[in-house]
């Protein structure tokens, strides 16, 4: 039995409400959506790739040139929409948190070398992080019986307890959205280091973020330097980059970015199938088939960003501007 399969099974005894088994059929939805349209997303710029080479007559396999971006190879077809069972394809699995990014690739997130981080690996569940001068060490608000905080290293651990009877991936995601939203207070200054598989993540005051999101939006203001990826789901960030290299991908969302005042930045970026709406001066973008590629610079570009959005749009803006 897939885990598609069980999650019906379940609503039909009882043991699950029919809002339960839709919040676990989105996000096994998303994932599979994600799959389907980085496939999708392969598949046009194969097809651009090649009607390019038909007019400039480059030869196919050849390596394209600076101003085209290289095609990422499609992924395996997916499975079939989890809106109902099929006994005869397996259900997606959904990815287990990877493990924390190491101490040396705080640099890529644009933060100095010694830089303290907490490190949040939960399999799902809105979480919403503040920065707080009140604390010395990360304080857990909201489910506190199934969240640990160990120190490490570096700073901080933050992870679920494997509850008792909690064997598969369906019992874990139900145990973690029945026992609602977790807020965690981390110490002023820590990066955060994120490792989330499904659910809505909000951050405030938090200098610099790294790590990735699987399923669900991200919302983060007062960023300095940031490193993620995320698979499904928008992205919401205010920062302001004055040095270092930043970096930010989605395969299926939209990414929205404000550059604060004092940013100092060149930024590079691509959408392989969508559009890049940039408002500020010294900004262009030019169409490459069913996608876009944009740079420009504020003030004398010292920090460099990098923004790729496989399918979905991409919005910047600098210091006030609407």
């Amino acid at each position: 039995m897939n885990e598609i399969e069980r999650i019906h099974k379940m609503v039909e005894a009882g043991t699950i409400t029919d809002d339960e088994a839709q919040r676990l059929l989105s996000v096994l939805r998303e994932i599979d959506q994600a799959d389907d349209e980085l496939a999708a997303s392969g598949a046009a710029m194969e097809a651009e790739a090649r009607r390019a080479e038909a007019g400039t007559g480059q030869a196919p396999g050849e390596a394209p040139t600076a101003s085209t971006p290289a095609a990422p190879a499609a992924p395996a077809a997916s499975a079939p929409s989890p809106s109902a069972p099929s006994p005869s394809a397996p259900a997606p699995s959904a990815p287990a948190p990877s493990a924390p990014a190491p101490a040396a690739d705080a640099v890529a997130a644009g933060a100095p070398q010694g830089t303290r981080w907490v490190h949040v690996s939960l399999l799902a569940g809105d979480v919403s992080l503040r920065a707080d001068p009140e604390v010395r060490e990360v304080v857990v608000r909201g489910d506190t019986e199934s969240v640990r905080v160990e120190p490490s290293s570096d700073g901080f651990t933050v992870r679920h307890v494997k509850g008792e009877g909690q064997d598969s991936w369906v019992d874990r995601f139900l145990s973690r959205i029945r026992s609602g939203p977790i807020e965690l207070r981390v110490p002023v200054g820590y990066g955060v280091d994120l490792a989330v598989t499904a659910g809505d993540v909000d951050i405030e005051g938090v200098p610099y973020l790294r790590g990735r999101l699987t399923s669900g939006d991200l919302d983060a203001r007062g960023l300095r330097g940031i490193d993620f990826t995320t698979a499904a789901g928008d992205l919401d960030l205010e920062m302001t980059l004055t040095e270092g290299r930043h970096r930010l991908r989605a395969t299926a969302g939209d990414v929205n970015v404000r550059l604060g005042a004092g940013s100092d930045v060149a930024v590079d970026g691509s959408v392989s199938i969508g559009s890049a709406s940039v408002r500020a001066p010294g900004f262009e973008a030019d169409r490459h088939g069913v996608g876009q590629r944009f740079r420009g610079r504020v003030g004398a570009g010292k920090a460099q960003l990098e923004v790729h959005v496989t399918t979905g749009d991409v919005h910047v803006k600098v210091n006030d501007e609407r």
